[in-house]
């Protein structure tokens, strides 16, 4: 029987990682008997290793039978659905990546799992967890980068947390997917702590592989990719606080213009490189604000999977921060994208 190894994350894992990993390993996974999709449209950050949005699509469109005989406008839903198709036709193994398939709901991870199973796949979903705090704190930089602005977040002196409402959901957690997951795929689902990914000798993209074949990697090209560039700590503040700012200038209905997002981050790394390498944590006044939510959530993710998953060491940054050094950067900053904004 046919096996469909269906890697669903979790965010802030390696996904991205293991993804283009995957993509450069092509032709070697077909080698080993397992068929990697590629689809034609790329998700948000260019990367079209990530299944995500393809699968998400097809599973809220109702899945093989709603789509199968549909026509539709846009050539790439097309081709899409071609690929769908045969991905599922395949008489070789199958091997499905998306950090989003975490977070499809009830009824579109029904509609994938009954799809895989009538084509004669035996699933075997697995994927990465980190522990409570460690996501939190990947999972706000990562929205940071997005332009999100966290108003737990501040800036040392600067300005400080302004959180004052919706304190209950001010921590990213994941507890309610893990749950979900758990009861639809029961059995057939896997899940590992990111910290024991993180001690293989070659790192958790390894890891993965390793979970699948336990000799595919020796297979394999070189070219493993392991980590994608974090904020530091005064990076993802900075950017955090220049969020607020833009967020404050627009409407509503206005969008964030992501090409003047990217300048601002690529000129605040520029221009922050040499001030600090800290990474980016809460510091302990802003984890006492949060720290019932944070309790709460270890408590639940103990209940789902284990003690293993929400031990961890509690760490926190610096409140530091060099006021002159702080106000020339952003003096600088401001100059910059001033000058960007009118090139756009």
């Amino acid at each position: 029987m046919k096996t469909c190894y269906l890697h669903l994350g979790f965010h802030k894992t390696a996904t991205t990682s293991f993804q283009l990993s995957c993509g450069n390993n092509r032709k070697k996974l077909l080698e080993e008997e397992i068929y990697y999709p590629k689809f034609k449209f790329s998700d948000r950050k260019g990367n079209c290793w990530n299944h995500s949005g393809n699968l998400r699509r097809f599973c809220n469109l109702g899945g093989i039978d709603k789509i199968a005989n549909k026509k539709y406008k846009e050539k790439n839903i097309s081709s899409n659905i071609l690929e769908y198709k045969k991905m599922l036709r395949q008489d070789k193994n199958l091997l499905l990546s998306g950090e989003g398939i975490s977070c499809m709901t009830r009824s579109e991870l029904e509609i994938l799992k009954k799809d895989l199973l009538t084509h004669g796949f035996t699933i075997r979903a697995f994927g990465l967890v980190r522990s409570p705090y460690s996501f939190a704190c990947s999972a706000i930089q990562q929205t940071i980068k997005g332009g999100k602005y966290h108003s737990l977040i501040g800036l040392g002196n600067v300005f400080s947390s302004r959180i004052t409402k919706n304190i209950e959901n001010a921590l990213p957690e994941r507890c309610e997917q893990i749950e979900l997951l758990l009861d639809v795929l029961d059995g057939s689902l896997e899940l590992y702590t990111f910290q024991d990914a993180l001690k293989h000798s070659n790192g958790p993209v390894s890891f993965l592989f390793h979970h699948i074949k336990p000799n595919l990697v020796a297979n394999l090209n070189d070219d493993l990719k392991n980590s994608s560039p974090s904020l530091t700590n005064l990076q993802a503040r900075l950017i955090n606080a220049t969020n607020r700012s833009i967020r404050s200038k627009l409407s509503r209905k206005d969008k964030i213009n992501k090409r003047s997002l990217g300048a601002e981050m690529i000129i605040i790394r520029e221009q922050t490189k040499g001030l600090s390498r800290e990474k980016f944590l809460l510091t302990k006044k802003e984890f006492q604000i949060v720290e019932a939510q944070h309790n709460k959530t270890i408590q639940r993710m103990k209940a789902s999977l284990g003690s293993s998953f929400v031990e961890e060491d509690i760490h926190f940054s610096s409140t530091d921060v060099d006021s002159v050094n702080l106000i020339k950067v952003l003096i600088e900053c401001v100059a910059m994208l001033s000058t960007k904004n009118r090139d756009v």
